[in-house]
């Protein structure tokens, strides 16, 4: 085989990566079941199908026990305890990311990558707290840059003005407001949630500004603006 590049083995997607290995080694990945295999130099095609083919029944057990794994994570948007190791999973606006920590001598940091991985780069990978704090970091910056248009947008659709936005972890509201001083802020538990939770959340604290309580006004308003926003806060509420 001339080198590295993908290759469909009867109906299977295979990516083949040359190495210096001695043996041909597949790999099954979440979140979606990829089939990866590193073979080395001067395999033949043909030894490599037969490897694949041979080894299909290998494949087809652990994409099922991939696929039951994501179905039962993506029952619960957020993990009680996140430990900020490789395979966990992670959520973006809805969507389950897999998270992979390498170590990386530069600044810590972390990439969204096209195929569902989140890559976070830390000196130490296990070093829990330095790679949980990175990806804190990322969730900050990532919520912030979709709360500020949408909170623009509902604003100006309203007839308000806000003067601040902040974020925080809070315990028991998802958004706060403090009509007198312009001030919304907003839970970074909204991340990984549904980007109409966020939108919900930010059109609620945004009708704030103009009726500080959440009585006859305040319906009306919501009703107005956003018309399904008690469809939306069930869901918002039974992802708790």
């Amino acid at each position: 085989m001339a080198g590295s590049g993908v290759i469909h083995v009867d109906d299977l997607e295979v990516e083949v990566t040359v190495r210096r290995v001695k043996r041909m080694n597949l790999g099954v990945h979440p979140p979606d079941g990829r089939v990866r295999l590193s073979v080395p130099p001067r395999t033949s095609e043909r030894a490599l199908r037969r490897f694949v083919r041979d080894s299909r029944a290998w494949i087809e057990q652990h994409r099922t026990r991939i696929a039951e794994e994501e179905r039962a994570a993506a029952s619960r948007p957020t993990p009680r305890v996140r430990r900020g190791v490789s395979g966990e999973v992670w959520w973006r606006f809805g969507q389950a990311l897999r998270l992979e920590v390498v170590a990386d001598a530069g600044r810590p940091g972390v990439d969204l990558l096209p195929d569902h991985r989140l890559r976070v780069r830390v000196p130490d990978p296990g070093q829990a707290a330095a790679v949980l704090a990175a990806l804190d970091r990322w969730e900050r910056r990532e919520l912030r840059a979709a709360a500020e248009p949408l909170l623009a947008h509902w604003c100006a659709r309203i007839g308000v003005q806000h003067q601040f936005l902040g974020l925080r972890r809070m315990t028991t509201r998802w958004g706060t407001c403090v009509p007198s001083k312009g001030r919304i802020w907003l839970n970074v538990a909204l991340f990984p949630r549904h980007p109409a939770l966020l939108e919900y959340v930010i059109v609620h604290e945004a009708v704030h500004l103009a009726e500080g309580s959440h009585g006859p006004r305040f319906r009306a308003l919501m009703d107005l603006h956003l018309p399904d926003w008690r469809a939306r806060r069930t869901q918002l509420d039974a992802t708790t």
